[in-house]
């Protein structure tokens, strides 16, 4: 019966600590070798305000869908451009106030701090690659 118990509760325990692996749920890092490629592989990618973010309690951490942020956008350089946009975030990367270089990728579009989603401040060689690039202002 201790045995059973035992491996019932280990069983509970596996389950609870792996990650759901449901679209949009769980993200999986991915390391592109060049920003260029980074870039060619993002739906979107543009510069933006963080007006609003809406953390999911106990997804803290990294490779989940951890809330959402709501950005006043400046400058695109891909996608549609659109004054304000809400996209996931992977981890708790956005901080309201806060002005981010942002690269979105699925649909629903996903942010994730493991590549250049990064506050601007932090973003000095990604705008400076990005300068070469035309852009749009947001409509």
């Amino acid at each position: 019966m201790k045995r059973t118990l035992a491996i019932c509760g280990a069983i509970l325990l596996v389950t609870l600590l792996t990650p759901v692996s449901r679209a949009g749920v769980h993200s999986e890092c991915v390391a592109y070798s060049s920003l260029e490629k980074e870039y060619e592989a993002a739906v979107v990618v543009f510069v933006g305000r963080v007006m609003a973010v809406d953390y999911i309690p106990g997804r803290e951490c990294c490779h989940v869908l951890s809330g959402h942020a709501t950005l006043e956008v400046d400058r695109w350089w891909k996608g549609q451009p659109a004054k304000r946009l809400k996209i996931g975030a992977v981890g708790q990367i956005f901080e309201v106030g806060n002005d981010y270089v942002v690269f979105g990728f699925g649909n629903p579009l996903v942010a994730d701090g493991c590549n250049s989603t990064k506050t601007t401040k932090d973003s000095a060689s990604t705008l400076r690659w990005l300068a070469k690039k035309p852009y749009r202002r947001a409509a």
